[in-house]
């Protein structure tokens, strides 16, 4: 299938109905078989053609129907507010885990798309393990219909948590949370851990404003602007989250790694940058240069004891040892070992 379970597809119809309308009740003598006709015949005309076309032909080798390949429930919002979820099931209308996912409400004696995804589940926000963290205050034009998630399965461990919110006439994604359950070494965390699936916004302005005015950035501010229009963060950094109490299994600790991508990052491996929240703002921890970043395990720790340096304030006995990995040329890479000194991370012989 070319972009059915792989891609989100959004397939919101342009036409728009009056909000009581919306809400339309079925009919009390309207039968349950009637509702999941209607419901798959306009299922049917939400899936682009070209994906149209696969699906048939794949319910066609299996020797299966449209009634087999998908399943239709109702969901009670509250008084006035039921909508109908069509979910895709394999093998032609959903992948290992993942499907398609429609939602409907009533207009009248026909149905109208409100929510269009590929996902593994759907649930009330108030219901949702982990509890959906989305925008507050929640604005006007919900009129009462609640927040949904839909998962998004990544594997045994992990998954995106994307939250959608009514805004009148259709659903819209508000939020994602990237949300993991276990450590590294397979572990289970006390409680889920959630990040946002995009870079925050305010760190994207704080870094433009760093490549402007802070000293250890502005030797890759000409080569980073030059490669994109001025527009940094956009293409020619790599920004992502890493968990510095990964292996802690009670509490996390959430930065950002900044990396130069190529051309910019130069010869073998590239700066690194490391930074935490600041109040409002963000600050650096970590400068060097590596191309991978690990967390020292306490239980086969590769750093020097910590007992060794009798001299550290007890205020950073909870940051843990992190591994720099760098290649030094074509044929050489050396294992590096950097400790938090209460303001930032430098490196220990």
């Amino acid at each position: 299938m070319k972009t059915l379970i792989t891609t989100v597809m959004v397939t919101i119809f342009a036409a728009t109905v009056p909000f009581d309308v919306a809400l339309g009740q079925t009919e009390p003598d309207q039968k349950a078989s009637d509702v999941r006709a209607g419901l798959l015949a306009r299922f049917q005309e939400n899936i682009p053609r070209d994906d149209l076309e696969y699906v048939k032909s794949c319910l066609e080798q299996e020797g299966l129907s449209w009634n087999d390949t998908a399943r239709v429930t109702r969901l009670d919002f509250g008084r006035s507010r039921q909508a109908w979820l069509v979910e895709g099931l394999g093998p032609c209308l959903a992948g290992n885990a993942n499907g398609l996912m429609h939602l409907y409400i009533r207009v009248g004696d026909g149905w109208r798309e409100i929510l269009d995804d590929v996902a593994q589940s759907l649930e009330v926000c108030a219901e949702a393990v982990p509890p959906c963290r989305a925008p507050k205050p929640r604005p006007p034009g919900t009129h009462d219909w609640p927040d949904v998630a839909l998962w998004h399965h990544g594997s045994a461990s992990e998954g995106e948590q994307h939250v959608y919110r009514f805004n009148g006439n259709v659903y819209r994604e508000v939020f994602c949370n990237h949300v993991n359950y276990q450590s590294p070494e397979g572990k289970r965390y006390s409680q889920p851990r959630s990040i946002p699936c995009d870079v925050p916004f305010d760190f994207v302005a704080a870094l433009q404003n760093d490549l402007e005015y802070k000293t250890y950035l502005r030797h890759i501010k000409p080569c980073v602007e030059a490669e994109n229009e001025g527009l940094a963060v956009k293409a020619n950094v790599r920004v992502w989250w890493f968990d510095l109490n990964q292996l802690d299994l009670t509490r996390p600790h959430e930065a950002l790694v900044l990396q130069p991508s190529q051309p910019c990052a130069g010869e073998n491996d590239g700066e690194m940058f490391l930074y935490i929240r600041a109040g409002k703002s963000w600050r650096p921890i970590l400068h060097t240069r590596g191309d991978s970043l690990m967390v020292d395990r306490q239980s086969d720790p590769w750093c020097p004891p910590q007992k060794a340096f009798p001299n550290r304030s007890s205020a950073t006995q909870h940051w843990p040892d992190l591994i720099i990995g760098r290649n030094t040329s074509a044929t050489e890479r050396h294992t590096l070992c950097f400790r938090f000194d209460g303001n930032g991370y430098n490196e220990i012989q």
